[in-house]
C-alpha cells in the first residue's frame, strides 16, 4: 500500500503529468493558464452572486417586521446590488440603472 501511495504521490506532482508541455515553465517553476478558464469562473461568481443578493434581501425583508428598518434594507441591498453589477460585470451604467430598477 506504501508503494501505491508514493507513486500517486508523485504522480500528482509531476508537472507534466499535470498539463501540456506548453503550460508550465520547469526553468521558472511557473504554471500558465488560458484566460477562458478565469473568464469561466468570474462570470460563474457574477451570476451567483448577482443572484444571491435579491434573494438575500428577500429573506431579510421577510424577517424583519419595522417598517423603517425594512426601508433601510431595501436600500442598502439596491446600493449592493447596483455596485456588485458594476465590479463584476462590464455592464454598461445604462444597464445596470435598469437592472436595479426592475
Amino acid at each position: 500500500m506504501k508503494d501505491s501511495v508514493a507513486k500517486l504521490e508523485v504522480h500528482l506532482t509531476d508537472p507534466k503529468e499535470l498539463a501540456p508541455a506548453d503550460a508550465f515553465d520547469l526553468e521558472s517553476n511557473m504554471f500558465l493558464y488560458r484566460d477562458t478558464y478565469f473568464y469561466r469562473i468570474s462570470n460563474i461568481l457574477g451570476t451567483l452572486i448577482s443572484t444571491l443578493i435579491p434573494i438575500g434581501a428577500i429573506v431579510v425583508l421577510y424577517l424583519v417586521t419595522d417598517m423603517a428598518t425594512r426601508l433601510a434594507i431595501v436600500s442598502l441591498f439596491t446600493a449592493l446590488f447596483s455596485v456588485t453589477l458594476s465590479l463584476i460585470t462590464g455592464a454598461r451604467r445604462v444597464e445596470i440603472f435598469a437592472a436595479t430598477a426592475a
